[in-house]
């Protein structure tokens, strides 16, 4: 395989899972209980592209941010590789205790809108989805890597609606033991990820 087939799989692999739109079923169906199938739809749509705006701005903004506080790859791939593994052990137990608060969970059950937060942010872009795009961007090359992880922004964010969109009928099949399987999983998945990203790190400061 290609460095440049690698790279496309990589962001998009590695954005899938952090955002992990399928662990989000259980959360998105709890927060639009009261609400009926129309409205439950929209949300889904605008927690999609707010999510998807989100990591394309800290795409767009990552060398800018990185070069205002004097942050050198190695050491945003090092650290982003740590916020993943944190990530993916808490999904490996099946937790998400990383990406929102109860705090959170409670405010949003009393507000009617929610697609930008908690929805969109933190639980489907986080600070492990946003450090990873940065990552990601920093160690683009060229115009086609650049676009690859462009690409795999928008991808996520449209199957990220997708999934929310068929929450009900997924949860349904799936269950709650299903979706735990699926999260532990992803949750292996994106600890190597996660692992990989810290000896590139390393590797960079060494070199």
């Amino acid at each position: 395989m290609s460095a440049e087939a690698q790279f496309w799989i990589t962001c998009f692999t590695t954005l899938f899972f952090i955002v992990n739109p399928f662990a989000a079923v259980p959360l998105f169906l709890s927060l639009t209980a009261k609400h009926g199938p129309a409205k439950r739809i929209r949300i889904a749509r605008h927690a999609s592209l707010w999510c998807g705006a989100i990591l394309l701005v800290f795409a767009a903004a990552g060398s800018w941010i990185l070069g205002l506080y004097g942050i050198s790859l190695p050491a945003l791939r090092t650290g982003g590789g740590i916020i993943l593994l944190l990530v993916a052990l808490d999904m490996v137990r099946a937790r998400r205790s990383t990406q929102e608060t109860p705090e959170e969970m409670k405010s949003a059950a009393t507000r009617d809108e929610i697609s930008l937060t908690p929805l969109a942010m933190p639980i489907l872009s986080g600070p492990g989805a946003i450090s990873t795009v940065i990552v990601l961007m920093g160690s683009a090359h060229g115009a086609g890597q650049v676009a690859a992880v462009l690409v795999s922004v928008a991808l996520v964010a449209l199957l990220t609606y997708v999934i929310l969109r068929l929450a009900e009928p997924l949860y349904r099949v799936m269950g709650d033991s299903g979706n735990r399987a699926l999260m532990r999983l992803m949750g292996l998945l994106l600890a190597a990820l996660a692992a990989q990203f810290i000896l590139d790190g390393l590797k960079g400061w060494s070199g």
